[in-house]
Order: structure tokens, then C-alpha cells, then sequence
């Protein structure tokens, strides 16, 4: 995913991103989230250069209606 040689600080960097969205996701009780995609978005050229994580392909989500949580 990262090539045969990663940059370690860009994984360690996309992690933090990686557990901030682990723990909104554990936290948020309004929708739940079904199929939905990680978008890593990185500089391949210059791993330096700040990365990106997002969220994407909502088609299936829905309010969550039992009170529990994603």
C-alpha cells in the first residue's frame, strides 16, 4: 500500500489520523456506517508533505435509531 520502501513517519502520522476517526466513530451515536471507504491521499514524491485521511462512499448510511452506536 505504501510501496516496498515506507516512509515510517508518514504510517505513524496517517495512525494519529487513524485513531482521531477510531475514536469519533466510537463515540458518535447518529449514523452507522455501512460500506463505507478510507481514503488515504498522500505525496508519494515528497512524504513530508502533509497526508490526508477522509471518509468516502456514504450510499449506506443511516441514523442510528436504537440508541447504540456505530
Amino acid at each position: 500500500f505504501f510501496g516496498a520502501n515506507p516512509d515510517k513517519s508518514l504510517i505513524r502520522r496517517f495512525l494519529v489520523r487513524l485513531k482521531d476517526l477510531h475514536a469519533w466513530m466510537s463515540t458518535q451515536h447518529y449514523y452507522r456506517f455501512y460500506s463505507s471507504s478510507i481514503l488515504f491521499i498522500y505525496d508519494g514524491a515528497d512524504p513530508s508533505k502533509e497526508e490526508r485521511l477522509k471518509m468516502i462512499d456514504f450510499a449506506h448510511v443511516h441514523p442510528i435509531k436504537d440508541g447504540g452506536l456505530d
